[in-house]
């Protein structure tokens, strides 16, 4: 794993979320993180502008992305993510490893070029922990059926054992 500073969000520019998407950047007390004096907070006409917008919160940074690379959007994302809860009652959809590593690639930014290499052996690693899971899933699927079919076959020749001793 590599560490970052930093969040970065990826919104949909649709009036309703800008809307929401301020109302948190306000209540996170969001300002621009490199900026002239004074301080600048975030307001509509920004987030639709669809730019990469770096703002400073109480939380830490945070980065709102209205597209990345070649204006890829929030939606061009959607096939590409996975849902992960990071609360009780809160999900995220969150980028898949592979999809990261395809943009880090093609932006070809150097302080991403230096971390891919770690991205690549986190997603070996995650697919080999995968597959170790999805082995053991169908052994012991194959073990349930086995047991199953020595129960069946148990139990149909104590019948017809039973059915030979009537008949005796």
């Amino acid at each position: 794993p590599v560490q970052t500073y930093d969040v970065d969000i990826v919104y949909p520019r649709t009036k309703e979320n800008i809307e929401r998407l301020l109302d948190l950047l306000n209540s996170i007390d969001a300002i621009f993180r490199i900026q002239p004096e004074p301080l600048l907070r975030p307001n509509a006409s920004h987030l639709l502008s669809g730019g990469h917008l770096n703002f400073l919160t109480r939380f830490g940074p945070l980065d709102v992305l209205g597209s990345i690379g070649d204006g890829l959007t929030y939606t061009d994302f959607l096939l590409h993510a996975q849902e992960m809860s990071v609360g009780p009652s809160v999900r995220i959809k969150v980028l898949k490893l592979e999809r990261i590593i395809a943009i880090k690639e093609k932006l070809g930014i150097k302080k991403d070029a230096a971390v891919l290499p770690i991205l690549r052996q986190t997603l070996q690693e995650a697919k080999r922990k995968d597959a170790r899971r999805n082995h053991m899933s169908i052994a012991q699927s194959a073990k349930w059926v086995l047991r199953k079919l020595v129960s069946d076959l148990v139990a149909l020749i104590e019948a017809e054992e039973r059915g030979l001793e009537r008949a005796a």
